[in-house]
């Protein structure tokens, strides 16, 4: 099954990777790339975004987020025509963690606002009961 027909949850490494070729095909025109070995590049993806067997070191969704900002942000020149996600998990984790950052606050926030809602339905049922 391709990652087109899965839930972001349930995508693991080679979906992924998957993606990220058919995204650099589509942006750069050219194929897709691994950042030093494929072994390295698949052992940077498995630890960051998680395999079958073990979640990853960040939300999946943030990850995605996270290629795609530097997948559409990213400018080929004579020398680099493509780019890899060794290389942005190397070279660009200061946006990884704003990406992080942003998911992590807007999480607080829907905690704080299920909290206040699970608050609110008690008062709502404690004056109905009253009543």
């Amino acid at each position: 099954m391709s990652y087109k027909d899965k839930s972001l949850d349930d995508w693991n490494t080679n979906d992924l990777l998957k993606y990220m070729e058919d995204r650099h095909r589509e942006l750069f025109n050219c194929g897709y790339q691994p950042f030093g070995s494929w072994q390295m590049e698949r052992g940077m993806i498995g630890r960051a975004f998680g395999t079958t067997k073990r979640s990853g070191d960040y939300p999946k969704i943030v990850i995605k987020a996270f290629v795609d900002y530097c997948f559409n942000n990213f400018k080929p020149n004579d020398k680099y025509k493509g780019v890899s996600f060794g290389f942005i998990f190397t070279y660009q984790k200061n946006v990884l963690q704003v990406i992080e950052e942003k998911y992590n606050r807007k999480q607080a926030d829907k905690k704080k606002v299920d909290q206040f809602s699970k608050k609110e339905d008690k008062k709502e049922l404690a004056s109905w009961f009253n009543s």
